[in-house]
C-alpha cells in the first residue's frame, strides 16, 4: 500500500511539474500586462532618472545576476518613462516559447520605445532580441506560435504584424493596414498613398486580403485587433 500510494504521489509531482512547463504553450493569446512582473524568484528594478530609464536590475532570489543596460546612443531601452506604479515597466513573458521566461522592458503601447531580451539558459543571462525591437503593443499566442503586435502608424492609419520565430529571431509573415475613416485618410494622404478599402491583410507571400467589412477578416485577426485597439 505504502509503495502505491508513493507511486501516485510521484506521479502527480511529475504530472503537475509537466504541466508547469507547458502550460503556457496551451494559452491562445495573452498580452503584455497579463504577464508577471515577477517570475521564479526573478524581479527586474528599473533604474529611472530623469525621466529616463537608464537600466534595470536583474535579481535571483535576492542577488543581484545582471544589470541591462544601453550598449550604444541607438540602443535605447524606453523612454520617456515615470516611477510611478501605475507604469509596470518589466514582465516575464515565455516569449519564443522555449520553456524558458523572457524578459520585456518598456511600457508597451503604440509608437513607444521597447525591449526584449531573451534567458539563454547556456550563459544563465538575458540577451538582446534586436528582431523584436519594433514590438509595440505585442500579444503572444504561445499555441500558434506567433507574436501579433500593432499600434498607430499615423492619424488615420493602424498598423498591425504577425510574427513567427525562427530559432532566436522574429519573422515577420504578415502585414495588415486599418484605415479607420477612408474618407478623411484620403482627404489628407498623398495622391501616391490613397486606399481603396478599409482593411488590407498582406501575406509576406500569396495574395492580399482587401476589404471594407472587419467581420471579412480571418477570425484570429478580428480578436487581436480586438486586444490592441480595446
Amino acid at each position: 500500500m505504502k509503495r502505491i500510494l508513493f507511486s501516485l504521489m510521484l506521479l502527480c509531482a511529475v504530472s503537475g511539474v509537466c504541466l508547469a512547463q507547458h502550460g503556457w504553450h496551451a494559452i491562445d493569446a495573452i498580452t503584455l500586462d497579463q504577464c508577471p512582473t515577477e517570475y521564479g524568484g526573478m524581479t527586474a528594478v528599473p533604474v529611472i532618472e530623469d525621466y529616463v530609464l537608464k537600466a534595470v536590475k536583474v535579481y535571483q532570489n535576492g542577488d543581484l545576476l545582471q544589470i541591462i543596460a544601453p550598449e550604444d546612443e541607438d540602443d535605447v531601452i524606453a523612454g520617456p518613462v515615470y516611477d510611478s506604479p501605475e507604469y509596470q515597466l518589466v514582465h516575464f513573458p515565455d516569449a519564443d516559447n522555449d520553456g524558458h521566461r523572457d524578459l520585456f522592458v518598456g511600457t508597451g503601447g503604440s509608437r513607444t520605445q521597447n525591449s526584449l531580451y531573451l534567458w539563454n539558459p547556456e550563459t544563465s543571462r538575458f540577451e538582446r532580441c534586436r528582431s523584436a525591437a519594433d514590438l509595440q503593443n505585442p500579444v503572444f499566442c504561445p499555441r500558434e506560435g506567433a507574436v501579433y503586435d500593432g499600434g498607430s502608424s499615423s492619424a488615420w492609419e493602424f498598423s498591425f504584424f504577425r510574427y513567427v520565430w525562427k530559432g532566436r529571431q522574429l519573422e515577420e509573415t504578415h502585414t495588415l493596414e486599418m484605415v479607420e475613416n477612408l474618407a478623411d485618410y484620403n482627404r489628407n494622404a498623398d495622391p501616391q498613398y490613397r486606399k481603396t478599402h478599409s482593411y488590407v491583410l498582406t501575406p509576406k507571400s500569396g495574395r492580399a486580403l482587401k476589404t471594407n467589412r472587419r467581420s471579412e477578416l480571418p477570425a484570429k485577426w478580428q480578436k487581436i485587433m480586438k486586444i490592441i485597439l480595446d
